[in-house]
């Protein structure tokens, strides 16, 4: 018999969007701690190397939940149970300062299957969306948070001043869901006018800031830090910004790991380091 079982699960989040996940669960024991996963930009729950990591993570005894938030895939469509209608979803039309209702539906969902404890773990922008969620609305039973592969440059790196310009008259004059030009040289990949001001208004100070005091800074449970050793979007120099905007997390940990971004081939690696770090917390 495996050690662990998998299943589908189907929430809302906490204004109705509808978001689909999944559940790995030990098949021994009755797990107490749940490790909630949030998916980076344009990523998905279902993600090879999450379902990887999340079963190393059941192996030990952890009740692994991974799930969307609207802003899955690029260009999605989501269906609001409240509103009965069909919303746009993706990338390119999420809202950041949203994430809180869809993080904070997936805790909910943890919860009601039994565990009093939650470790939540955010990769690449997931990161920010955690962070972000916690320092808006902080939620006692989430024990420790997990930053995998943090993108601390990827606002000003990308999304060039005269976009979010462009972007903030597109919003002022009426029009928040506007496409704008492609990015990166891919057709495909376009956002509204909308998401690109609200990047440059919540996602860029979520790790440093120039108006005060970043996310980061509010977080007061144990942050564990870490990033692909092989072509990731950071390093010892972005694990030191971390640990220095860190102020109120009574723990800070940061490490490297193989792989790339997404941990290729050491999934098993990055999901032991996770679990080690978790049960050091003693939950």
């Amino acid at each position: 018999m495996k050690p662990y079982t998998e299943e589908l699960i189907f929430i809302d989040a906490e204004d109705g969007v509808g978001l689909d996940g999944a559940l790995i669960r030990p098949t021994t024991g009755t797990p107490t701690t749940a490790i909630v996963w949030i998916h980076g930009n344009t990523g998905q729950f279902h993600s090879m190397s999450y379902i990887l990591i999340g079963r190393v993570l059941a192996e030990r005894g952890y009740l692994f939940v991974t799930g969307d938030t609207r802003g899955h895939d690029v260009v999605a469509q989501n269906f609001n149970v409240k509103t009965f209608e069909m919303v746009a979803g993706g990338s390119a039309w999420e809202r950041f300062e949203e994430a809180p209702l869809d993080v904070n539906a997936w805790i909910e969902a943890a919860v009601k299957e039994g565990v009093e404890r939650i470790i939540l773990v955010g990769h690449s922008q997931g990161a920010g969306k955690i962070t972000y969620t916690q320092a808006q609305r902080p939620d006692g039973r989430v024990k420790g948070m997990v930053l995998a592969s943090p993108d601390l440059h990827g606002q000003n790196k990308h999304w060039k001043p005269e976009l979010v310009e462009a972007a903030r008259k597109l919003v002022t004059d009426g029009h928040p869901n506007d496409l704008m030009p492609p990015l990166f040289n891919a057709a495909w990949y376009r956002l509204t006018a909308a998401n690109v001001v609200s990047r440059a208004e919540v996602l860029s100070h979520i790790y440093t800031s120039d108006r005060g005091a970043p996310s980061i800074a509010a977080i007061t449970c144990p942050i564990l830090a870490l990033f692909g050793a092989d072509g990731d979007i950071g390093g010892e120099a972005e694990l030191a910004t971390l640990r220095q905007q860190a102020v109120k997390a009574p723990r800070f940990e940061g490490c490297m790991v193989g792989g790339d971004h997404m941990y290729t081939d050491h999934e098993a690696e990055a999901g032991t380091v996770i679990g080690e770090w978790i049960a050091g917390l003693g939950v």
